[in-house]
């Protein structure tokens, strides 16, 4: 699985730079109309712009699993207490048993 990792990694390595070696042409950019342009690479704004998408998905991805994430976390809090509460059952039942089999020995013994 690293290996895929990598050999990905490095392939789209390859594609952003030649594209980026491809677009070196200078284009204005406008911020705001009272503000004077800024001349930048192409290739700079095109990566900026798909940067700023992918980051921008992964903040709404993050926070529309939210709710996933809280009913997951209040999931185990509830396994947690339920085991708790399963191994204390498991504990008297076992004290209710070995105190029966006490008693019925002890009634044994003093019938004898």
């Amino acid at each position: 699985m690293g290996i895929l990792r990598w050999f990905i990694t490095f392939i789209v390595s390859i594609v952003v730079l030649a594209f980026s070696v491809s677009n070196l042409e200078l284009v204005s950019v406008f911020w705001s109309p009272f503000h004077p342009s800024y001349e930048l690479p192409l290739y700079a704004i095109i990566l900026a712009a798909l940067s700023l998408g992918f980051f921008w998905g992964g903040i709404m991805v993050w926070f529309s699993g939210s709710r996933a994430r809280t009913k997951l976390r209040q999931s185990t809090k509830d396994i947690k207490r339920l085991e708790k509460d399963l191994d204390e059952v498991r504990k008297n039942e076992h004290t209710a048993q070995t105190t029966t089999s006490t008693t019925t020995a002890i009634e044994t013994d003093t019938q004898s």
